[in-house]
């Protein structure tokens, strides 16, 4: 039997870190959503630079790798890097907010 009351500082910690978590998994799947549009149409605005309309289309129904390769594309030919950067390195980013929020919220 215990005789703490229910508002120990453990428990509004406990409490507080759940909180946190779930907002920090809320905030990634959001910028999820956001960045992978982002993405689609930076990727989609190479490939229309490399192979036009068609390119896009075949892209989009044949061979989705046109998509991952486009960024590889802009560096090795025109060298720029902001594209790889933003596409790769914010999909990491974004993973690390949302790991964060899961650790903190726990399993219910």
């Amino acid at each position: 039997m215990s005789y703490l009351p229910e508002t120990t500082p453990a428990k509004v910690g406990n409490k507080i870190r759940k909180i946190v978590g779930i907002w920090l998994k809320a905030i990634g799947i959001i910028l999820y959503i956001a960045w992978g549009l982002w993405t689609l149409f930076a990727e989609a605005v190479i490939v229309n630079e490399i192979a036009g309309f068609w390119g896009i289309v075949i892209g989009l129904t044949v061979a989705p790798v046109t998509f991952f390769a486009a960024p590889i594309y802009a560096v090795v030919e025109w060298g720029e890097w902001l594209g790889v950067v933003s596409i790769f390195g914010g999909g990491i980013l974004i993973s690390v907010i949302y790991g964060i929020g899961y650790l903190l919220h726990g399993e219910d």
